[in-house]
């Protein structure tokens, strides 16, 4: 079994996602953003020594120095505190996009829903238009909480000596736009 960081609950402290969406997929999407986005960012060595350290059953960290790089702390910087939000936000955001992207979604006049063996005729399926906008929204926060992510390491980095992205690894200033 897969260990996966990312629940519902996280997904849902970002955007109110239903309590019905299906665990499995869920999880999928939630797997395939960690195993894509989340080792991108950190680079192997930091992800694996993060994903080996992190619990079978729950998916949770155990070692409270990767405790601290999912979940986040305060620290502090030049003798200012830094919130540093944790892994958290940034898969939420990635989840976010791909589920947009690949989900089973209609517009209806109060907002995108997702029908599960249901489908509706006064309904349109949601236009790539429309796909695109809500992903670019998601995508200026992915790049922030990865500014957020890379600021952390960078200044912590002798907590984590796996992490190899001080020189390379600058915050950016400007994000990607997701088409298909």
């Amino acid at each position: 079994m897969a260990k996966v960081i990312l629940t519902q609950s996280n997904v849902q402290e970002y955007r109110n996602i239903s309590n019905n969406f299906n665990q499995e997929r869920f999880n999928a999407f939630a797997f395939e953003v960690q195993q894509t986005q989340l080792r991108e960012l950190l680079r192997d060595p930091l992800y694996t020594a993060l994903y080996n350290d992190l619990s079978e059953t729950t998916g949770q960290p155990t070692a409270q120095k990767y405790v601290d790089l999912v979940d986040g702390k305060e620290y502090e910087l030049d003798n200012d505190t830094i919130i540093y939000y944790g892994l958290r936000p940034f898969l939420a955001y990635h989840w976010l996009a791909l589920n947009v992207r690949e989900g089973d979604y209609f517009q209806a006049d109060y907002g995108n829903i997702q029908f599960q063996d249901n489908p509706q005729d006064n309904m349109t399926k949601i236009n790539q238009k429309t796909i695109d906008r809500i992903n670019s929204a998601y995508f200026k926060n992915i790049t922030s909480y990865r500014n957020n992510i890379v600021e952390f390491l960078n200044e912590n980095d002798s907590t984590y000596p796996e992490w190899e992205g001080r020189a390379e690894n600058k915050p950016k200033t400007s994000f990607n736009t997701l088409t298909i």
